[in-house]
């Protein structure tokens, strides 16, 4: 995989799926995407058994944008509305929620919610960050998928991807369960083929590029602080250009002024002036 080297200013990002494999062993898919203006460039995918791995896949260089759907994530799908905090009570009602971290995302009439404790969101991304990873988003559960079917054409009544089956009713989000022994079908966008394997790392890395108004962003200290580094990044990179720029129109300038007068030294010369 393309690990990005040196790249100026925002439009890259790694998907990163935190998901178990169908004999229980977490896996972390991932998939890279570059966004140039309109186009979405996928510069590779892939999976590893651990952090380590991972990052030795990826490098430290492109942000990261995390997902976990691991086994002890739990659903809920409403169909009723409210404020998000509403909902998140409504779905998970007596939880405790300052200890937790829950993802939402709106389709319709439905609401997807998931949620996992604060303290395995906070292990995968202290292990990120302690082998110089920057994490730049948050999602919770498999929602990002939705927010790609727009992508693969006309919505059925169910799609299976991302380990999970999705069900639709009039174009809302109706039901969910894991389909995590089902064989995953490949993802066909534009000219690209993902692996159906490696769905929800892409849909994550898409969701990031591509925001929805349908999802309410999960945060965290260590993504928000993640996020900090990849501004100061763009800043201090953009400061770079510019001071390169300043001394190429510099040394331009200095070599045009020494070359004429060299030609009018010539000049003199040749007409025996003193």
């Amino acid at each position: 995989m393309d690990k990005g080297g040196l790249y100026i200013g925002a439009g890259h990002v790694v998907g990163v799926a935190a998901q178990a494999n169908e004999a229980g062993a977490m896996v972390y898919t991932y998939a890279y995407l570059q966004r140039k203006g309109e186009q979405m460039l996928l510069r590779g995918t892939g999976e590893a058994s651990s952090i380590e791995a991972l990052l030795k896949a990826i490098g430290t260089r492109v942000p990261i944008a995390l997902c976990l759907d691991t086994p002890r994530c739990v659903h809920r799908v409403l169909h009723s509305t409210g404020t998000p905090e509403d909902l998140v009570a409504q779905a998970f009602p007596n939880a405790p929620l300052t200890d937790l971290r829950v993802g939402q995302w709106r389709m319709g009439q439905g609401t997807g919610l998931s949620m996992v404790r604060a303290s395995e969101v906070r292990q995968v991304l202290e292990e990120l960050v302690g082998q110089g990873a920057r994490a730049v988003s948050l999602h919770i559960g498999p929602w990002a998928l939705l927010g790609v079917l727009p992508l693969l054409g006309d919505l059925p009544l169910e799609r299976t991807f991302g380990q999970h089956r999705f069900r639709f009713e009039e174009g809302s989000l109706a039901d969910l369960e894991r389909s995590t022994g089902v064989q995953q079908p490949e993802l066909h966008i534009g000219e690209d083929r993902i692996p159906g394997a490696h769905a929800l790392a892409f849909a994550t890395a898409w969701s990031h590029l591509v925001p929805s108004a349908d999802e309410i962003v999960t945060t965290d200290a260590l993504v928000t602080d993640g996020q900090r580094q990849e501004k100061a990044r763009r800043w201090y990179e953009g400061w770079m250009l510019g001071a390169l720029a300043i001394m190429l129109l510099l040394l331009t300038g200095e070599q045009l002024l020494s070359r004429s007068l060299s030609d009018r030294r010539h000049l003199l010369e040749g007409s025996g002036a003193d």
